[in-house]
C-alpha cells in the first residue's frame, strides 16, 4: 500500500518535470528557426524590451529621487485636412477690421469774459431760465485736490477779484446753507456758454464747484480742465482777503493769502455794509 501510494505520486511529479523540460527543449529548438524566419519581428521585440526597460528605469529614478520629467511639445502630424481652413476662408472671407473710433477733440476755449461785480444783474437776467448742471470735486485731478484757499489765490492772479462774495448777499436772514459761499466767479465762454466757479466749503475744503447750462453737461469736465489748466501749470498767486461764514457753527472768519502765507482767523460778525475787507499790514 505504501509503495503503491509512493509510486502513484512519483510519476506525477516526474511527469510534470519531464513535460516542463520537454517544453523548454522545444522552445530552444524552435528559437533559431523563428529568428531566421522573422528577423524583423525578433528585432522589434528586442527594441520593445529595451524601450520598456528604459521606461521602468526612468520611473524608478523618478520614484527614488522625486524627479519630474518635462513634457515635450506636441509634434504636428501632416494631414490632408490642413487645407480645410483655406477652403473655408475662400468661401467665407474674413470681414475687414472696423476702423478705430476717432477721439473727440478737447474743448477749445477761444474767448472768455469775466463778469465784474456791477455786471451781475445782466448775467442773472440773461440766464434767469437756465437749468444748471454742476460738477463737484470728485476726481483726483489737481483741480480737485488743491486746497480751495490755494485755488482762490491762483484765480486772483489769473482773473482778478471774484464776481460775488458773501458781502454781496442782499440779506443774511433766512438764507439757505448753500448761499454762504466765500466767492463766485462768473464767466461767459466763447460768447454763449455761462460758467460759474465757486468754493466748496471755503478755506476748509479742496477743489471748486463748477456749473454751466445743462445743455453743455457732457462738456463740463473738459471745459473746466481746459479753462483752468493754467491755474495748475503756473503756480502764480496774488494776495486776497475775504470773509467766510461757517453755517454749522455760525462762526465768521477772515481768510486769505498775504503774499507769503495763507491765514484763517476767527472774528466777530463783520459789518458787511462796508463792503469787502482789505489787507492791512501783516495778518499773522
Amino acid at each position: 500500500m505504501g509503495e503503491s501510494g509512493k509510486r502513484s505520486r512519483t510519476p506525477r511529479a516526474a511527469g510534470f518535470s519531464g513535460g516542463a523540460m520537454r517544453l523548454v527543449r522545444l522552445l530552444v529548438w524552435l528559437a533559431p528557426v523563428c529568428v531566421a524566419a522573422q528577423p524583423t519581428r525578433a528585432q522589434t521585440l528586442i527594441d520593445l524590451y529595451l524601450t520598456e526597460r528604459i521606461r521602468e528605469q526612468a520611473l524608478e529614478l523618478q520614484r527614488r529621487h522625486a524627479l519630474r520629467m518635462q513634457p515635450l511639445p506636441p509634434t504636428p502630424v501632416p494631414s490632408a485636412a490642413d487645407t480645410l481652413r483655406a477652403w473655408l476662408l475662400a468661401r467665407r472671407p474674413t470681414p475687414p477690421p472696423t476702423p478705430a473710433e476717432v477721439a473727440a477733440p478737447p474743448f477749445r476755449v477761444e474767448r472768455w469774459r469775466l463778469m465784474k461785480k456791477l455786471e451781475r444783474h445782466w448775467f442773472e437776467k440773461t440766464f434767469r431760465e437756465t437749468k444748471w448742471a454742476f460738477l463737484g470735486s470728485n476726481t483726483f485731478s489737481p483741480l480737485d485736490t488743491l486746497r480751495t484757499q490755494d485755488l482762490r489765490a491762483r484765480l486772483e492772479a489769473h482773473f482778478g477779484p471774484p464776481t460775488k462774495t458773501v458781502v454781496e448777499l442782499d440779506s443774511l436772514e433766512h438764507r439757505p446753507r448753500e448761499a454762504f459761499v466765500e466767492f463766485e466767479y462768473w464767466f461767459i465762454v466763447n460768447d454763449t456758454i455761462p460758467l460759474i466757479l465757486m468754493d466748496v466749503n471755503g478755506p476748509f475744503e479742496r477743489g471748486l464747484v463748477t456749473a454751466t447750462d445743462h445743455r453743455f453737461r457732457n462738456l463740463l469736465f473738459d471745459l473746466r480742465e481746459t479753462f483752468l489748466q493754467d491755474l495748475v501749470a503756473e503756480e502764480t498767486r496774488s494776495p486776497y482777503v475775504d470773509y467766510y461764514y461757517q453755517y454749522d457753527t455760525q462762526t465768521w472768519f477772515l481768510t486769505g493769502f498775504d503774499g507769503d502765507a495763507f491765514f484763517l482767523r476767527r472774528i466777530a460778525r463783520p459789518a458787511l455794509f462796508r463792503g469787502r475787507p482789505r489787507l492791512r499790514g501783516p495778518t499773522r
